[in-house]
């Protein structure tokens, strides 16, 4: 069975939940989350590496993930260039082997124990959990940060949703209205309102995910990527540069009862994240469908910060493989 090394900065076990049995397996590969003596098939990094990792792996199956949006970070050549290839939503990323998709960042909802469910929940409890009795209209997660464009315009937009709908709805976030964990802005209501903080055309993050597995309609803010992983009639679309325009689209769903009628694309959808928009479930797809042939090798990958080291290797690596190819 083919192993894949995964390494995060945030812990291992919360990709590993969204697993059956949390078992790190999906298909016929294995996924482990920690550096190994013993060899490995492929090794993906997501974001960054915590410190310098080294791991026998064929270096043609070494795969960078980028993180955040490229509004908020920058992978330069001298990082990206460590890796075979590089999966991202991020248009001015440059590499030879590039794979332009949505990033499939890990679920947030019931990550925590909260009041909702009481403790975490991993894939199987979450693959069983009934639609719920929903006693609440309308909520809406933003925080008070400022640091992009789209974050001061969502909280500008958040600002804006409380004063027309009042009491129908409850904002969520930090500085605003802090959860022990995702499940309480969404298991309770019929609709919530997901406001990306990038609306770059592959960019998606789990916002719209988390909506789904608490058996909500998402009322939607991003890029395009969500309508090529989620069917028509599961969701709706808001611009909120056009706050007037958005508020009268997401009263026209309210008043349509749109939640109602729209609950087999609910089921459908929430299926697609669980099966699909899983990132364990593409990466086994994407390994599948490259292979993982290739001769095993000490590979040693830098974190982003270790910046002078990373042009060095990017030189040595320049320099050393004209000369092999001579050699050989």
């Amino acid at each position: 069975m083919p192993r894949i090394l995964v390494t995060t900065t945030f812990p291992g076990c919360l990709l590993a939940r969204q697993t059956p049995n949390s078992s790190g397996m999906w298909g016929e590969f294995e996924f482990i989350f920690s550096p190994t003596h013993e060899a490995v098939d492929g090794w993906v990094v997501i974001d960054d590496l915590p410190h310098e990792i080294k791991q026998v792996c064929p270096r043609e199956n070494t795969l960078l993930i980028s993180g955040e949006p490229q509004s908020v970070r920058m992978y330069r050549p001298r990082f990206t260039s460590q890796f075979s290839r590089v999966w991202t939503s991020h248009a001015s990323i440059k590499h030879p082997r590039l794979i332009r998709r949505n990033e499939g960042q890990h679920w947030h909802y019931a990550m925590r124990a909260g009041a909702i469910h009481g403790k975490p929940l991993a894939y199987d409890e979450l693959a069983s959990l009934a639609r719920p009795d929903k006693p609440k209209l309308l909520s809406v997660i933003c925080s008070n940060k400022s640091v992009t464009p789209d974050h001061r315009q969502r909280l500008e937009f958040a600002n804006r949703l409380k004063a027309w709908f009042g009491d129908d709805i409850d904002v969520f976030g930090r500085g605003i209205r802090t959860m022990d964990d995702k499940s309480e802005a969404i298991w309770p209501y019929k609709y919530h309102i997901v406001l990306e903080n990038d609306h770059s055309d592959f960019f998606m993050t789990e916002k719209i995910s988390d909506a789904y597995l608490g058996w909500s309609y998402p009322i939607y803010f991003g890029g395009r990527e969500a309508y090529h992983r989620f069917p028509e009639g599961s969701f709706t679309a808001i611009d909120i540069y056009q706050p007037e325009q958005s508020i009268s689209i997401i009263q026209s769903v309210l008043d349509a009862n749109t939640y109602e009628s729209s609950i087999e694309n609910i089921r459908t959808a929430r299926e697609r994240v669980l099966n699909e928009n899983n990132l364990l479930a593409m990466l086994a797809e994407y390994f599948r469908v490259e292979g993982v042939q290739g001769n095993p090798a000490r590979v040693s990958l830098l974190p982003r910060r270790k910046r002078t080291r990373l042009v060095l290797q990017r030189v040595y690596r320049a320099i050393s493989v004209p000369f092999s190819r001579k050699v050989a």
